[in-house]
């Protein structure tokens, strides 16, 4: 199997945050009403999600103010729990908690060495 770099899993999160961005930028009457945004929004949390499981604790260390761990909750819940998700809390988790994750996201790629990134 091949690995892959802490970097690239850096880079998924951030790519799937701009999708989310781009996907709720015309407000929430306008997401609440389109389910392909719905979809799409939930589909980039879980990726989001199961990204932060690969990512090394040291870094994420780096960075104690972000709920890594909800992150990948918030990625299971949606998956094993799909048949309970109201579609509000993706709304909220997308105005609320993605902020602070792109920050330390970028943070994080910055300071990334040759080594830290596993390249």
């Amino acid at each position: 199997m091949v690995t892959r770099s802490q970097r690239l899993f850096f880079r998924d999160i951030l790519d799937r945050i701009h999708r989310i961005e781009a996907y709720t930028e015309a407000g929430r009457e306008a997401f609440h009403q389109s389910s392909e945004k719905q979809d799409a929004v939930i589909f980039c949390f879980a990726i989001i999600g199961e990204a932060i499981k690969h990512l090394n604790d040291d870094l994420l260390a780096q960075h104690p103010h972000i709920d890594w761990r909800g992150f990948a909750r918030f990625r299971d819940f949606l998956i094993h729990q799909y048949h309970n998700t109201e579609i509000e809390i993706a709304w909220r988790a997308a105005q609320e908690d993605l902020p602070a994750l792109k920050a330390a996201i970028i943070a994080l790629l910055e300071t990334l060495d040759d080594s830290e990134a596993g390249t």
